[in-house]
C-alpha cells in the first residue's frame, strides 16, 4: 500500500470524512502529491538539493523509475519533466489523485464509497470497510510516536503528514499516554520533512484564500464537480 493510501485511511474520521484542512480539491492535491513525492524520495527515485535562499529543489534520479505502482511512475515522470520546488510539484502530481486512490481502496475492500444527496451537490464520504487494516496502521504509527528514538522512515512520513493535518488525536492514545505529548512528538518529527513543510505551506495558503488551483481546476471545484469535495 502506498504511503498516500495509508495517509487517506488514517486521516479519515469515523464518518468517512477527511479533515477540515483538506476540504478542497487543491488541498487534497497537495496532500496526496506530497505523500507521493515523499515515497519517491524514500525509495531513492527523487533527490533533493538546496539552491538559492536555501530552497529545496527536487529532481528525478535516472534509472530509479518505479516499476510496481502507476501513481508513483506518473509522479516520477512529472518530476523528470518539471524538476523544481516541492510545492508546485505536489500540486501538479496530486491533481485528481485523491479520488483515484480512494476508489482503489474501495476496490481493495478497505473503504466504502457513499454519496449523500443535497440541494446543490452530491457530497461523498469514504467510511472504513476494513477496520482491522486501519487499526493495524494506527498501532504502527502509535508505536513509533511513543518511542524516544527516530521513527522508521516510512512511518515517520505518515506521522509528519498526520501532524500537518491536525489528526494525531484520531489515533488511539495509550492508557499512560498524553495527547499533548504525542502531538508535540509528531510536530517534532514533521519539522524534518520537506514534504510535510510544503504541504503545511500550501494548506495555509488555502485557508487564507491565496494560491492557484491544480492545472485545469477552479479553486473551489470538488471531486464531484460542484463546490467542495463533500468532506
Amino acid at each position: 500500500m502506498l504511503i498516500a493510501e495509508e495517509l487517506i485511511l488514517l486521516a479519515l474520521d469515523d464518518a468517512g470524512r477527511m479533515p477540515p484542512k483538506v476540504r478542497t480539491s487543491r488541498a487534497a492535491a497537495v496532500v496526496v502529491g506530497g505523500a507521493l513525492l515523499a515515497e519517491l524520495a524514500l525509495d531513492g527515485a527523487v533527490a533533493s538539493d538546496k539552491h538559492l535562499m536555501r530552497q529545496t529543489m527536487l529532481r528525478a534520479v535516472p534509472d530509479r523509475r518505479p516499476s510496481s505502482s502507476q501513481p508513483l511512475r506518473d509522479a516520477f515522470d512529472r518530476v523528470a519533466e518539471e524538476s523544481g520546488a516541492p510545492l508546485p510539484l505536489a500540486l501538479s502530481i496530486g491533481a485528481g489523485r485523491f479520488e483515484q486512490l480512494a476508489a482503489g481502496l474501495v476496490s481493495q475492500g478497505h473503504l466504502a464509497r457513499k454519496e449523500h444527496a443535497s440541494f446543490l451537490a452530491v457530497p461523498v464520504t469514504w467510511p472504513v470497510a476494513d477496520r482491522e487494516r486501519k487499526d493495524t496502521l494506527q498501532l504502527r504509527v502509535m508505536s513509533e510516536l511513543v518511542r524516544d528514538s527516530a521513527p522508521e522512515p516510512r512511518t515517520g512520513v505518515l506521522i509528519a503528514f498526520l501532524s500537518v493535518l491536525n489528526v494525531v488525536d484520531q489515533l488511539p492514545t495509550p492508557a499512560n499516554g498524553s495527547p499533548t505529548a504525542l502531538r508535540r512528538r509528531a510536530k517534532a518529527i514533521a519539522r524534518g520533512s520537506w514534504a510535510s513543510a510544503a504541504v503545511r505551506t500550501a494548506l495555509r495558503s488555502v485557508d487564507s484564500g491565496r494560491g492557484n488551483p491544480p492545472r485545469g481546476e477552479s479553486p473551489t471545484q470538488g471531486f464531484n464537480g460542484e463546490g467542495d469535495a463533500g468532506w
